[in-house]
């Protein structure tokens, strides 16, 4: 750690003579002492920087001809928090994400057929635990692949100590969670339920023939996929959405008249649009309520905060949002935004706009405004060149924008 520059001076107190002799002031010369202090603390020498240098032109030339396997590299090197921008990498690049597998993943992410599998080690919560029993589930599906929850337990009952028991309960649930098991069950939510009951059932057996024989009456019920669902689990076991993408029909950014989320910079009015993950109440220090949504776009995640006036506006509805996707108006300080207009968002919807320049048009305009289906999610821009006061007309001084949803 640098020392601190009074200390250096406090040492060396002929440091400045020379500069003091050469016509530079004391005051001057502490001056130049503190920026070289300064410096001092990321400051590194030729050879270093050389090596800094040749890394990022190997790396950099690395990911321009091998993308597929330098991004595959990363995934296996990084924590599941920092896999974002990765996922951007390989939308840009056309690489595709599978989604785990319990037939086809690996401990780690593993090219396939030019796309990228999903591996154990990226699931929330279990990396490490089923690192261990890793070896044993990709040898028996070596021999043949898995067709059950059932068969995949009976085939892996293991044997310590001359008892036996089963793989660990988290360890599979997650697996379910995390769609491992989606080629054979559609309905997650409903098979950990039943699975969990199983485990609860079978938690003082350890002989394997009496394992065995459990399982044998194991009967798995299906139901109907949970889209939400499946999609919320994706979220919270990959940190994506793999299984499930409602964004996929949607089109750029721009095509909404909204800018990527992780463009977000500082703007007194900015639209974004994206998944609605959760909608949180919560009640600020000064004992004011608000709403925190979470929301995840083509780019990227993001937090926005419904507040005051927008808050009492959509306190009654904005719980609908969830698991919804929806267009946000609102104000931004760079890091944070504030929502203070919120609509669904159909992919095939384009804004649209229109400008009231007569009192004639305006007439018009309100008698299909006010016989117009409320429930709508159409947005169209107004531009009213023309105000009523006391049922009469009077021209603006400047035109009013308003939004109405058609």
């Amino acid at each position: 750690r640098p020392a601190s520059t009074s200390s250096i001076i406090a040492k060396n107190p002929g440091r400045s003579n020379r500069c003091v002799a050469n016509g530079i002031s004391e005051e001057i010369a502490n001056e130049l002492f503190d920026v070289m202090t300064d410096f001092a603390k990321y400051a590194f020498n030729k050879s270093h920087a050389a090596a800094y240098a040749v890394v990022s032109y190997q790396t950099a030339w690395l990911k321009y001809h091998y993308p597929l396997e330098y991004l595959c590299a990363l995934f296996n090197n990084k924590e599941q928090k920092e896999y974002e921008p990765l996922i951007e990498d390989c939308n840009m690049y056309g690489i595709k994400l599978l989604k785990p597998d319990i037939n086809f993943s690996s401990y780690e992410f593993i090219i396939e057929n030019g796309a990228i599998r999903y591996g154990f080690k990226g699931i929330t919560g279990i990396g490490n635990m089923v690192e261990n029993v890793m070896d044993t589930i990709s040898k028996k599906r070596e021999v043949k692949k898995y067709n059950s929850i059932q068969d995949f337990l009976y085939r892996n009952i293991q044997e310590q100590n001359g008892k036996s028991k089963l793989i660990d309960k988290k360890i599979v649930e997650t697996f379910i969670e995390a769609g491992l098991f989606d080629t054979f069950y559609q309905n997650r939510a409903k098979v950990v339920e039943q699975v969990d009951s199983f485990y609860n059932a079978i938690n003082n057996v350890t002989a394997t023939e009496d394992l065995q024989k459990s399982i044998n009456r194991l009967i798995i019920n299906d139901a109907y996929k949970s889209v939400s669902d499946n999609i919320k689990k994706d979220i919270e076991c990959l940190g994506t959405m793999l299984s499930e993408n409602p964004l996929d029909d949607y089109k750029e950014e721009k095509f909404y008249g909204c800018i990527p989320i992780n463009e977000i910079k500082e703007s007194k009015k900015i639209s974004i649009y994206g998944f609605v993950i959760s909608v949180e109440e919560k009640t600020s220090a000064k004992g004011n309520k608000y709403f925190l949504l979470n929301i995840l776009g083509k780019s990227g995640k993001c937090k926005v905060y419904v507040m005051n006036r927008s808050y009492d506006n959509y306190k009654s509805r904005i719980f609908t949002y969830e698991n919804k996707v929806i267009k946000i108006t609102g104000a931004s300080n760079g890091s944070i935004m504030y929502g203070n207009y919120i609509t669904l968002l159909n992919p095939y919807t384009q804004e649209y706009f229109m400008h009231l320049k007569t009192v004639e048009d305006t007439k018009k305009a309100m008698a299909i405004i006010n016989n117009r289906d409320k429930n709508g999610y159409i947005p169209v821009y107004i531009n009213c060149s023309w105000l009523i006061k006391n049922n009469e007309f009077y021209e603006a001084e400047k035109p009013i924008i308003c939004i109405v949803t058609f």
